[in-house]
């Protein structure tokens, strides 16, 4: 890995993943660096992808933490279904824009497991292997347990970085007020943009900054290759 590079674990939240032009601007940004700076996994799901498909379906679901919740395996079958689309399409864009891409489903090789609506702590060594190898993973907030099923984005993210525990990381975040993008200073408290995130995702970020981890907010054009003023770096 390379020394000096942080390992970025980019979380892209529905409402971004589901906006070409965003994907579009992190593939311009990752293709712009050389290849030892690409170092990055993106971690994204698929609601919005599937509540259109379970609609168009006439099938009803619960949303619960950002997640479609269904005892109806027609249901789950169309959920995974709309991770893995985006999944792919999103590998599509980067590799459109010349960046080596891998399409990874969290259920896949026990990277993310699930019991009791707990993950359980991954092992990310092959995951590490592609990401020095100069690709860059895409991984679906999928987990594996007695079947597969949608996980939020940000739990799957930070199960990942227990993974990574111990190496050169930063959580890269979105928000969708680019007001608080915008500001002039360089650190931000999490209590000043609760206010834009859901409590589920707050209470992540949370615990990664509770376990030392470097989380910040920045936008998709300045996510890689930007000036440390374009980031805001978060802190409780």
């Amino acid at each position: 890995m390379h020394p000096s590079q942080p390992l970025s674990l980019v979380w892209i939240d529905d409402y971004h993943g589901g906006d070409p032009l965003f994907v579009q601007s992190l593939a311009r940004g990752l293709a712009a660096q050389p290849p030892d700076h690409r170092r990055a996994i993106l971690v994204l799901g698929g609601l919005d992808r599937a509540q259109r498909l379970l609609e168009a379906n006439a099938i009803p679901v619960e949303v619960r933490d950002g997640v479609p919740i269904s005892a109806d395996p027609a249901a789950r079958a169309l959920i995974e279904r709309a991770c893995r689309e985006v999944n792919k399409e999103a590998v599509a864009v980067l590799t459109e824009f010349g960046v080596p891409a891998v399409g990874i489903q969290g259920c896949d090789r026990g990277l993310l497991t699930i019991a009791e609506s707990r993950i359980t702590p991954p092992s990310v060594a092959w995951l590490e292997k592609i990401v020095a190898n100069g690709a860059v993973p895409v991984v679906s907030a999928l987990a594996a347990g007695r079947y597969v099923r949608p996980v939020p984005i940000g739990k799957a993210l930070a199960a990942l970085a227990t993974g990574f525990s111990g190496a050169d990381i930063r959580v890269i975040l979105f928000l969708r007020d680019p007001s608080i993008r915008h500001k002039s200073n360089k650190n931000i408290y999490l209590s000043d943009i609760s206010r834009v995130m859901a409590d589920h995702d707050v209470k992540v970020v949370r615990k990664l900054l509770s376990d030392g981890i470097r989380v910040v907010v920045t936008d998709a054009r300045s996510a890689f290759g930007g000036e440390q003023d374009t980031y805001l770096q978060i802190s409780t």
